[in-house]
């Protein structure tokens, strides 16, 4: 598993490529998330479409990097979820405390709009 890291203003945009799961791939997104939000991120976008499976661990990540990000007014996105990243949001309830959208520009606005 690998992960792409790329900024736009205060957007980290992470897209992760492969399973996000217990161990070394969790690791690598934590790493990523912790990288972007270290480096002064207000907000994390994980762009989705690339991931095939993600555990309670992969999710806990991102639901650790909301935690970090909240107290200044910053969100996580999931833009373009996989099929199976979607199914796992909506099954989960967890949809409702990422901003999701269709594709990146969708949830780039709306991440705009985060007041904090």
């Amino acid at each position: 598993m690998k992960v792409e890291a790329r900024r736009l203003g205060p957007v980290a945009v992470l897209t992760p490529d492969g399973s996000v799961t217990i161990g070394e791939s969790a690791e690598i997104f934590r790493v990523a998330i912790d990288a972007a939000i270290d480096g002064g991120a207000r907000h994390v976008l994980v762009e989705g479409s690339r991931i095939r499976y993600i555990d309670s661990t992969g999710m806990g990540e991102m639901i650790s990097a909301l935690r970090r990000l909240m107290p200044a007014g910053g969100r996580v996105g999931i833009a373009a979820p996989s099929p199976k990243l979607r199914d796992i949001l909506e099954i989960t309830g967890l949809a409702a405390i990422f901003v999701v959208g269709d594709d990146e520009g969708a949830v780039l606005r709306k991440l705009s709009e985060t007041k904090g």
